[in-house]
């Protein structure tokens, strides 16, 4: 059985875990490092997994941004060499060891598609959270793409004249449906809310949270039965703080009920939680 030394870095946290056969055998937890290099970061992935190097057969790693070529981008870091940065090449120097990267949205799609909630071979994986990211596993194979932006769906553009997204575009879907965008649509009726404090006013019966949580909800939902319309998945997973934040699914659940038969989609719960990328990066191929 193989065993693969994986890691899941993300802008606050950066995991490490050995993974075998999709379970988790080992882990832990760091803060990501606050830096404006990319070498930075490789230091960080390494000290983490040099102890248990010994251990695994193989490295893996799931990383916020885009994955091309073994070469990683992280415009949303600001890093002064995080552009096409030779990350596989950086790290199979130094743990002597094959090294696969891959985005970690994705990853977490492949690893909801093997062991979690997907198991059907056309799927699409939506984590909301601060952001929205996606991954797409079609007739059975993750789908990256060339530049690696392969089902990222929060970057969708519905309002071109719309509100100013994190990638620099204005009008994407995460700006309305993300953890950040619930907020952003707060403050005009409750200055310094937090995407917590609206849940909890919408769960009070507060009529703009409920209008808020409504609008994300159903966004997302014409977002995933667009996805349908382009690439006839079966299923929708949803993961994320904001995904799967009480009564955040079942909103979706009854928005899809207004798309046509012929448009709607199954939407169901991650159930791999933060383990998702890790185990979805050690699974691949």
């Amino acid at each position: 059985m193989e065993t693969v030394l994986a890691f899941d870095v993300g802008g606050t946290k950066t995991s490490c875990a050995l993974v075998a056969n999709g379970k988790i055998l080992r882990k832990k937890e760091k803060a990501t490092i606050g830096s404006n290099t990319a070498e930075d970061f490789v230091q960080q992935i390494f000290k983490m997994g040099q102890p248990w190097i010994d251990k695994a057969d193989k490295v893996a790693v799931a990383t916020l941004g885009l994955v091309e070529g073994g070469c990683w981008s992280a415009p949303t870091l600001n890093l002064i060499d995080g552009k096409k940065f030779p990350l596989v090449k950086k790290l199979t120097r130094l743990f002597h060891k094959n090294v696969t990267i891959v985005n970690d949205a994705q990853a977490a799609a492949w690893g909801e598609y093997k062991f979690g909630a997907g198991k059907t071979k056309d799927m699409l994986f939506v984590t909301v959270s601060t952001g929205v990211g996606g991954g797409l596993v079609s007739n059975g194979r993750l789908i990256t793409g060339k530049t690696g932006l392969a089902g990222h769906i929060g970057h969708i553009q519905i309002d071109p004249h719309g509100l100013e997204c994190t990638c620099g575009r204005k009008g994407c879907l995460q700006a309305y449906v993300s953890g950040e965008g619930i907020s952003f649509a707060a403050q005009p009726y409750h200055p310094g809310a937090t995407t917590k404090n609206v849940f909890e006013q919408a769960e009070d019966g507060k009529d703009w949270a409920k209008d808020i949580l409504h609008t994300s909800a159903s966004l997302l939902t014409t977002a995933i039965s667009n996805a349908k319309s382009m690439l006839d998945i079966e299923i929708a997973v949803i993961g994320g703080s904001v995904g799967l934040a009480k009564g955040y699914i079942g909103m979706l659940q009854k928005e899809m009920l207004k798309e046509d038969n012929l448009y709607s989609v199954k939407i169901k719960e991650a159930i791999l939680g933060s383990n998702a990328g890790l185990i979805g990066a050690a699974s691949l191929d």
